[in-house]
């Protein structure tokens, strides 16, 4: 693969694969590879990118300026220290246009595609050999870049930033109150609130737990069907499914709350083509539209809590 890039001053750029491994563009295999280009004392306006020769067109809009503090900026320039462009591409060019067509709106390239899309970058991850290979095909893949539309039902999740949990203390309230028994069909369990199968909605107003009943108006759930606690052992895992069982149109899509309050490190959860979930962070998850699966490639217990309702 030959890159050009074409701007207002000669630019030097770099490579990575989705390993984020730094790499060269006579060693590159077939795939997804992103593209940095790094502010160098001067204001870089970058006007087109070729791959073969051959131009990527408007698609060049996909690219945006990372700061230093991870703030993704809408432009094709660098002007300032620490400015680095960025660009997802792939060698072949016509999966690049494939997918960049199919997930972006004619009318959007040139705008600020953050204020409608999300972005998010599905990479590989290997599992130990404590995993069967099924489950570390699934994990060892990486679909690469795909934009998702805010708010429709394929987006896979909701980061939500303004809510603040004290993971240990919710934990310890979920114990004392989730004493009805799921089925768990891995080592570990789930407790829930209501009893399992509960199809009623709770109004938040009416949980009696008042921790629980302050995180769900947070959220903006108005009612709950059902509150889960769930223990994954060491190294279990959760196998590739998809919950299609969801048959209520409020509870489907982007819309099922799910928070990890223990250790993240070496836990996984895959939510199909958008890649790892960011556990760290309390999320709005939709797995009635993606296959997923969890992995705890650790020694230590998982802890989970999730739970559906309406806005």
């Amino acid at each position: 693969m030959k890159i050009d890039i074409i701007a207002t001053e000669p630019v030097e750029f770099l490579l990575f694969d989705l390993d984020a491994n730094q790499t060269l563009e006579n060693k590159v295999q077939d795939g997804w590879y992103q593209i940095h280009v790094p502010y160098t004392n001067k204001k870089i306006e970058i006007q087109d990118i070729k791959i073969d020769g051959v131009s990527i067109s408007h698609i060049l809009y996909t690219g945006y300026t990372e700061d230093k503090t991870g703030k993704k900026i809408q432009t094709t320039a660098v002007w300032e220290h620490d400015h680095v462009f960025k660009i997802w591409i792939h060698t072949n060019i016509g999966v690049l246009f494939d997918r960049m067509f199919r997930q972006i709106q004619n009318g959007d390239f040139g705008k600020n595609l953050f204020e409608k899309y999300v972005l998010t970058v599905s990479r590989p991850q290997v599992l130990s050999s404590k995993f069967n290979a099924k489950l570390k095909n699934f994990f060892g893949f990486g679909d690469g870049p795909n934009w998702w539309r805010l708010d429709s039902e394929a987006e896979p999740y909701k980061v939500l930033s303004y809510v603040d949990i004290d993971p240990q203390h919710l934990l310890n309230q979920l114990q004392n109150i989730c004493k009805y028994d799921d089925v768990f069909n891995s080592e570990g369990y789930i407790k829930c609130l209501y009893p399992a199968g509960n199809e009623q909605f709770t109004k938040v107003t009416d949980i009696e737990n008042a921790y629980l009943q302050t995180l769900c108006r947070k959220i903006g759930y108005k009612k709950i069907q059902n509150v889960f606690l769930s223990k994954l052992e060491p190294y279990g895992f959760i196998d590739i499914h998809i919950d299609d069982h969801i048959a209520k149109p409020e509870l489907k899509g982007c819309g099922k709350f799910y928070y990890q309050l223990s250790s993240i490190d070496g836990t996984y959860f895959k939510l199909g083509q958008s890649g790892l979930l960011p556990l760290d962070k309390p999320l709005l998850i939709n797995t009635n539209n993606h296959t997923h699966a969890v992995a705890n490639d650790s020694a230590q217990s998982r802890m989970v809590c999730y739970m559906y309702g309406q806005f």
